[in-house]
C-alpha cells in the first residue's frame, strides 16, 4: 500500500499585492494594463511583449530621497534614491523632502533615479532569465537581468519592429511618441517621434545620475539597470536608447551611479504545473534499505516547460532527478530516497522548485520506526552475561543506568548518568564483572540508591559487593557477603524491620552452590542461614504471594543433585517454608512477580530450561489464593534470557518484556501485550539477544516505559534502548508486590547466565 500523502503543502511565493487593472487593450497586438503599487498607491501601466510582461513606466518607488553628492565612492554599497535635478532642502524632515520630491515634473514624467544597490535591494547579481531578483520592484515584479533585456531585444527584431520592418534598429519601437530631443536622421528615436512605441514600451529620456553630478542630459537619453553585474567590483549592465541612435544599445555603469528603472512581471509558471506522486514516508519498519517514491511534475501549459532548478536534499533523503524541458502534457519524475539505514526516528526535508521567479515547496517527511518502539543510539557498552538495573541514583529526577557484563574481551561494570536523555558514564570504580546480578537499594535508609553487586571478576574471582552511594561518589562497604557468579541477588526487607536486606544465589568459591538471606543489622549483614536450595544459574525474587504483609521467595535454578527446580519459599515470620508449588523445575532461567490479571495476587512470568536441557519453556502461572496455575500462556519460550513485567502501553495491566535463546533458534527478543489476560507479540523487530538481560524504566520521562535490552546478538555484544513510542502518558500504579513500608524500585526479573 502507497504511504499516507505526504505533499503537505505547496509555498508559492505569488503577487501579494493587489492588481487593478483598466481593462486589456490592444496595441499593435500586445495586451496592455495597469496595476496599484500598494506601498505607496502609485499606478502603473504595463505592457506585454512577446512572453514577457514590462512596466510600461519607470518606477516611482520613492522611500527617501537623496542629493546628487550623496552615494559617491560610497564602499558601504549604501542604498541612494535621486529625483532628478531635485535638491534636498536643509532642515525639512525626511517626509517633507520626499513629498517636494514628488511634486517635481521631473520625478511625475521620469520617476526615480537609483543606484545599482538600492536598485538590487542589495542582492547578488543575476544572470539568469528571469533573473528572481526582485529588488527594488513591487511584489510579482522584479529587476530584468542582461538575459531578459536580450529577450526583449531579440524578440523585437525577430517580429519585425526594426526601422522600415526589419533590421535590429528597434529603439524607436521602445521610445515613447514624445519627450525626446530632435533628430534629423531618420530611423532614430528623435526623428519623427510620432511614429515611435509600436511595441508599447514608451522609454522616456530620464538621463543618469553621474558620479556627483547629475547628467544633463535629460531627453537625450535614457539608462535602465538590470540585476548582472559587468565588472563585479564596480559596474554593472545597464541599457539605454539615445535620441540620435536607432538601436537599443548596452554598457557598464558605475554601481554608484543613478539610473531608472523597468520592472518586469513574475510569470505564473506554477498555474502550468501539476505535482501528483507520493513523496512521504509513514512508519518504516523494515531498516534493510533505501525506500523509494516518486513525485510527478506535469505540464499543462501550451508549450514547453522548463524547471529552473531542484533543490538537493539532506540525509536521510536524497533526490534523483534529470532537469529537461517538459513538453505539453509530459511529466518529470522526480525520485526521492530514503535511506533506511539510518536511526530510527522522524525526518523532515523539503524539496524547492524553481520556475522562473517562482518556487514551491513539496515537504517531505519520515518516519523510521519499529512500530511502538524506536531504537536510540546512545552509545553504551555492549555485554552479554549481563545485569542491569534503572535507578536514579542522583536523585535528579530521571531514571540512571546500572550494567555489568562481558564485553568479549573484559569485564566491564558502569553507572551512566541520565542528562537529559544523554547517559554519560561516570567511570565509578566498581568492580568489573559478568556472570553478575545487580540491583539499586537504599540499604542505609540516607534517601538515596546503593548498589549490590555479585559476579565474576575476569580471572577466576566472584565477589558480592555492597557501594554505598556517598552524594554520587560510590564506596565498597566490605559487606562480609559470598561471593558468587552465576548468581541472582535482590533487595527486600524480609523482616519488616525497615531496612532493606539481601537475597543472594550463585556459585560460591569454596562453598558450591548457595542460596542465602542475609540480614540488614544497622548496615551490618548477617548470614540468617536459611533453608533455601542452593542453585546457580537461575533467578531469585522477592514478592508478598500470599498477602500476608511479608515478603516471600520465588527461586529457580540448578539445584545439584535435584536438577533444575522452581520454588516458592513462604516468609513465615522470617522462617522460610517449601510450599511445594506446582511449578515447572528450569536453569538457565528468569523468574519475576506481578499482578498480571489485577486481582490483586502476585502471579508469575517464569522462563528456562527444563531437565532434559533441549527444551525451553516461557510460562505465566496465575495466583489462586495461593495456588499456582499455568495459564497456558502463548509466549516463545527461551532460555538464557530475560523478562520483566510492564505496562508499556498504559492499559492499566502488565505486559511482558522477553529475551534469551531460542533452542535451536538464535537470539530473540519481544514484547507481548496484555489484552485482558491473552499475551500477544507486538511484532516488533527488535534485535535479539541471548545471554542478556532486559529492563522497562521510563529513561526519557515522557510518561511510558521504554526498554533495555543486553546481550549476544549473535553478531556481537550490544546494549540497546528502545524508546516507547506510545502516545498515552503513565499514572503511578498502586504497588502490590512489596510491603507499603518500604521504599522500593522495581527491577526486572533476575537472571544468572
Amino acid at each position: 500500500m502507497i504511504a499516507p500523502y505526504k505533499i503537505r503543502k505547496f509555498v508559492v511565493a505569488l503577487i501579494a499585492m493587489v492588481f487593478l487593472f483598466s481593462g486589456l487593450n490592444t496595441l499593435s497586438g500586445q495586451e496592455t494594463g495597469s496595476f496599484t503599487d500598494p506601498r505607496d498607491g502609485i499606478t502603473y501601466f504595463w505592457v506585454k511583449i512577446g512572453d514577457q510582461t514590462w512596466m510600461s513606466e519607470n518606477l516611482a518607488y520613492l522611500p527617501q530621497v537623496d542629493t546628487v553628492t550623496d552615494g559617491s565612492e560610497d564602499i558601504s554599497k549604501g542604498k541612494y534614491y535621486y529625483v532628478y535635478e531635485f535638491a534636498p532642502l536643509e532642515g525639512n524632515d525626511e517626509a517633507t523632502q520626499v513629498t517636494n520630491a514628488k511634486a517635481t515634473v521631473n520625478f511625475q514624467t521620469y520617476g526615480v533615479l537609483y543606484n545599482w544597490y538600492a536598485a538590487m535591494e542589495n542582492e547578488n547579481s543575476s544572470a539568469t532569465n528571469p533573473s528572481r531578483v526582485q529588488g527594488v520592484c513591487p511584489d510579482g515584479w522584479h529587476l530584468p537581468s542582461n538575459g531578459e533585456w536580450m529577450e526583449l531585444e531579440t524578440w523585437l527584431t525577430d517580429n519585425g519592429y526594426g526601422y522600415e520592418g526589419s533590421g535590429n534598429d528597434i529603439a524607436k519601437a521602445l521610445a515613447a511618441t514624445s519627450g525626446w530631443t530632435t533628430s534629423g536622421t531618420p530611423g532614430t528615436v528623435g526623428n519623427d517621434q510620432a511614429s515611435n512605441n509600436s511595441s508599447g514600451f514608451s522609454a522616456l529620456p530620464g538621463d543618469s545620475r553621474g558620479n556627483v553630478t547629475f547628467g544633463g542630459s535629460i531627453g537625450m537619453i535614457g539608462n535602465w539597470w538590470n540585476s548582472t553585474e559587468y565588472s563585479p567590483a564596480t559596474d554593472a549592465w545597464t541599457h539605454f536608447l539615445r535620441y540620435n541612435a536607432g538601436t537599443s544599445d548596452r554598457s557598464g555603469s558605475s554601481k554608484e551611479s543613478g539610473n531608472s528603472v523597468r520592472c518586469i512581471r513574475d510569470i505564473d509558471y506554477l498555474s502550468f504545473l501539476t505535482i501528483s506522486g507520493e513523496a512521504g514516508f509513514d512508519n518504516i519498519q523494515e531498516l534493510t534499505g533505501d525506500t523509494v517514491q516518486t513525485i510527478y511534475l506535469k505540464n499543462i501549459g501550451s508549450s514547453d516547460l522548463v524547471i529552473d532548478s531542484i533543490s538537493s536534499m539532506f540525509q536521510p533523503f536524497s533526490r534523483t532527478v534529470t532537469l529537461a524541458p517538459i513538453p505539453t502534457g509530459d511529466s518529470l519524475a522526480v525520485n526521492i530516497s530514503l535511506n533506511t539505514e539510518v536511526l530510527p526516528g522522524s525526518y523532515s526535508d523539503s524539496l524547492v522548485i524553481y520556475l522562473g521567479m517562482q518556487d514551491t515547496t513539496i515537504y517531505i517527511d519520515a518516519t523510521i520506526s519499529m512500530g511502538a518502539f524506536s531504537f536510540i543510539n546512545t552509545g553504551l557498552q555492549g555485554v552479554s552475561n549481563s545485569s542491569v538495573a534503572w535507578g536514579d541514583y542522583d536523585n535528579d529526577g530521571d531514571l540512571d543506568l546500572l550494567l555489568t557484563g562481558n564485553t568479549g574481551g573484559d569485564f566491564f561494570s558502569g553507572i551512566y548518568r541520565n542528562d537529559t536523555d544523554t547517559l554519560i558514564d561516570i567511570n565509578a570504580a566498581l568492580s568489573d564483572v559478568a556472570y553478575s546480578s545487580v540491583a539499586w537499594g537504599d540499604y542505609d535508609n540516607d534517601g538515596d540508591l546503593d548498589i549490590l553487586l555479585s559476579g565474576d571478576v575476569n580471572g577466576g574471582e566472584s565477589v558480592s559487593k555492597i557501594y554505598q552511594n556517598d552524594n554520587g561518589a560510590f564506596t565498597d562497604i566490605n559487606a562480609a557477603l559470598a561471593g558468587v557468579y552465576s548468581c541472582s541477588a535482590d533487595w527486600g526487607d524480609y523482616d519488616n524491620d525497615g531496612d532493606l536486606d539481601i537475597l543472594l544465589t550463585g556459585s560460591s568459591e569454596g562453598e558450591g552452590y548457595i542460596s542465602r538471606i542475609y540480614r540488614n543489622d544497622t548496615g551490618s549483614f548477617v548470614n540468617m542461614n536459611a533453608s533455601l536450595a542452593g542453585i546457580y544459574v537461575g533467578s531469585v525474587e522477592w514478592g508478598d504471594y500470599d498477602n500476608d504483609g511479608d515478603l516471600d521467595i520465588l527461586l529457580t535454578g540448578d539445584w545439584p543433585g535435584h536438577g533444575p527446580v522452581s520454588k516458592i519459599y513462604q516468609n513465615n515470620n522470617g522462617a522460610f517454608t517449601d510450599i511445594n508449588a506446582a511449578l515447572a523445575g528450569v536453569h538457565n532461567s528468569s523468574v519475576c512477580w506481578g499482578d498480571y490479571d489485577n486481582d490483586g495476587g502476585l502471579d508469575i512470568l517464569l522462563t528456562g530450561t527444563l531437565g532434559g536441557g533441549d527444551i525451553s519453556i516461557s510460562k505465566i502461572y496465575r495466583n489462586n489464593n495461593g495456588a499456582f496455575t499455568d495459564i497456558n500462556a502463548a509466549l516463545t519460550g527461551v532460555i538464557n534470557s530475560g523478562a520483566a513485567w510492564g505496562d508499556y502501553d498504559n492499559d492499566g495491566d502488565l505486559d511482558i518484556l522477553l529475551s534469551g535463546e531460542i533452542y535451536g533458534g538464535g537470539p530473540f527478543s519481544d514484547v507481548y501485550r496484555n489484552d485482558n489476560g491473552t499475551f500477544t507479540s507486538i511484532n516488533v523487530p527488535f534485535t535479539g539477544a541471548a545471554n542478556g538481560s532486559v529492563a522497562w524504566g521510563d529513561y526519557d520521562n515522557d510518561g511510558d516505559l521504554d526498554i533495555l535490552l543486553t546481550g549476544d546478538s549473535g553478531t556481537g555484544f550490544i546494549s540497546k534502548i528502545y524508546r516507547n513510542n506510545t502516545l498515552t502518558a503513565n499514572t503511578v500504579p498502586t504497588i502490590t508486590r512489596k510491603p507499603p513500608n518500604v521504599n522500593i524500585f522495581l527491577p526486572p526479573c533476575p537472571f544468572a547466565p
